[in-house]
């Protein structure tokens, strides 16, 4: 415990390599994750495993850029569609899917509300939430010193940063990887579970999640509906 108020310190400091503001990002990450693993109260959003990383993404964004709370809350209608469309389609659960499954899914959400906070489209929210979810895949749970919480808050802490990077991206004009290139790459995510043991009880979540980006198309008309209300 106590590692947020360090990298808090840190960031403080002057002396981190990202700078202040990411590193604070960072910071608040790390600090949910902590608060969970204290036996404190959390809200599981979408899972305690990585809870940190959409109020650590999110409250970060609302301080940079002062979105209004009605702002933050359309951005959090959009992140809970898209927890809704994984949970349905695939998991979150770490027990079945890992680090993968929970701290993927945190990312996704958190990406998906930064494009709409900055008036991106849906297919730009879907795009930044399957880069996100991209940039974990085949990330197993795996305990260090029978402490399966440990890497959690680390991960809260990357994965508040894997929020930010994929929204980013996705205001640029840099080609991306599709969705339909995206589900060939999960094929070959899952032929790597197969040669390690400790990844075996999540190897079953690949199949479904290919279900779940699927399903993206069809949930669009959902997210344009959310970007409609604010007109």
């Amino acid at each position: 415990g106590g590692n947020a108020k360090k990298i808090l310190r840190h960031a403080q400091s002057g002396k981190s390599i990202l700078g202040e503001s990411m590193v604070t990002a960072i910071a608040r990450g790390f600090s949910t994750s902590e608060v969970n693993a204290g036996m404190g109260k959390i809200v599981a959003a979408p899972t305690a495993g990585g809870a940190g990383i959409l109020p650590g993404s999110l409250s970060w964004i609302q301080d940079k850029y002062n979105f209004t709370d009605d702002e933050m809350l359309m951005a959090l209608l959009v992140s809970g569609t898209i927890g809704r469309i994984i949970a349905t389609n695939a998991t979150i659960s770490g027990a079945e899917g890992g680090c993968q499954a929970e701290c993927g899914a945190a990312a996704a959400m958190s990406a998906a509300a930064i494009v709409e906070l900055h008036g991106g489209t849906p297919e730009q929210s879907l795009t930044a939430s399957s880069f996100a979810m991209l940039s974990v895949l085949g990330l197993v749970c795996d305990p260090v010193a029978g402490l399966v919480e440990f890497p959690c808050a680390l991960r809260n802490g990357t994965g508040t940063i894997n929020a930010l990077v994929a929204s980013d991206i996705i205001g640029t004009p840099v080609t991306l990887l599709i969705y339909g290139t995206v589900l060939d790459d999960l094929g070959f995510t899952s032929i790597t579970y197969t040669s390690s043991p400790s990844a075996m009880n999540c190897m079953f979540i690949i199949p479904f999640i290919c279900r779940a980006f699927a399903s993206l198309f069809v949930y669009s008309t959902i997210l344009d509906f959310t970007v409609s209300l604010k007109d």
